[in-house]
């Protein structure tokens, strides 16, 4: 699954995108260490690629399913939609803080991806522009797509539609836009 590159827009390998995922299957089984393994080093992907990959493949993700919840381009924009924004901040930025404290510090940069997906814009340039590089990054940008999984199965009041959507990316054989996930 690597992002079409248009406008210079940014390409992530599909083996980054993988291995975000398989993390975040692990943290599914509630098994915080593997997640860290799988993400620190223990994965080959890590060695080959790097964390700043790790990183932008989380943000890709977090941005392809928030995409999901978007009204249509066509659709007119208004104060509901901008509440929506805040309200995803504000859930978003409490569980962090709640389930995962060891990555508080990075709530500027979780907030700045959510809103980067949340008003359409490339969350994978704007981590590309601000330096995701860090091991600690890769986990943050985990944990929230994690959470961003939740929250689009509660949006759609269907469990598990967030993973049949990335799922049903990576099984393609095609060049996918995280936007074009729905």
């Amino acid at each position: 699954m690597e992002s079409d590159h248009v406008d210079d827009e940014p390409i992530v390998p599909a083996p980054a995108v993988e291995a975000v995922w398989r993390a975040v299957q692990a943290l599914d089984a509630d098994d915080r260490t593997q997640a860290r393994e799988l993400l620190a080093g223990a994965d080959e992907v890590v060695h080959e690629l790097g964390h700043a990959e790790l990183g932008r493949a989380a943000a890709l993700l977090v941005a392809g399913l928030l995409s999901t919840v978007l009204p249509d381009d066509d659709a007119p924009r208004d104060d509901e939609d901008e509440d929506m924004v805040g309200m995803a901040l504000k859930a978003i930025t409490t569980r962090i803080h709640a389930s995962f404290p060891e990555v508080s510090d990075r709530i500027p940069l979780l907030v700045a991806v959510v809103s980067a997906g949340l008003t359409g814009q490339n969350a994978v340039s704007w981590c590309e522009r601000v330096g995701v590089d860090d091991p600690h990054d890769a986990l943050a940008l985990t944990y929230l797509l994690w959470l961003v999984r939740d929250l689009v199965d509660s949006l759609y009041e269907q469990p598990g539609i967030a993973d049949e959507l990335v799922t049903t990316a990576l099984l393609s054989d095609q060049p996918e836009d995280p936007s074009e996930m729905a």
